[in-house]
């Protein structure tokens, strides 16, 4: 069933099945161990990246961990989650600032453009925030940021509010 002919290939086919049954990272710490698992490593990301629930809990983390950082940001991009922009920034931004602060802005700038309260617009405010910590980029870009929703909404006096510390 599972390459009953090479023993390392069947450990590795029943880890990789045991973490896709129960999600437990100890089956993918002990899989990413294993010899052979840099050819293992495509097809068990496929795998988890098939899976709407592993998607979506662990696709990020095992990204990251396997160094993958732009796919990890373009995951994080698409999921269209907020929070996973900040939970993910340190990891994330260390390695790829540029691209990190690129698709944040992006979503950012959406976000202010279909901002219409003061809560959305705080909400906006505390991502900028967030953007500028990086240390590589942050604040020329929560800069860009802002001056971009700025000059898009000029009628919003509310928004242009909320964003004026970003543009000093």
């Amino acid at each position: 069933m599972y390459g009953e002919g090479d023993p390392p290939r069947h450990r590795r086919a029943v880890f990789s099945d045991l973490f896709m049954r129960t999600a437990d990272r100890s089956y993918y710490e002990r899989l990413r161990s294993m010899p052979g698992w840099g050819r293992e490593r495509p097809s068990f990301i496929r795998r988890v990246a098939r899976d709407a629930w592993l998607r979506k809990h662990f696709l990020i983390d095992i990204l990251i961990r396997e160094g993958m950082h732009k796919k990890a940001i373009d995951e994080i991009a698409a999921s269209g989650d907020a929070s996973l922009f900040e939970r993910h920034r340190a990891a994330v931004s260390a390695e790829q600032p540029h691209a990190y602060l690129a698709a944040y802005g992006k979503y950012v700038g959406a976000l202010g453009a279909s901002a219409s309260t003061g809560a959305q617009y705080a909400r906006v405010a505390r991502h900028l925030r967030n953007m500028s910590k990086v240390r590589s980029g942050g604040r020329a870009a929560s800069r860009r940021v802002a001056a971009a929703l700025t000059k898009k909404s000029a009628g919003r006096r509310n928004l242009a509010k909320a964003l004026a510390p970003f543009l000093r």
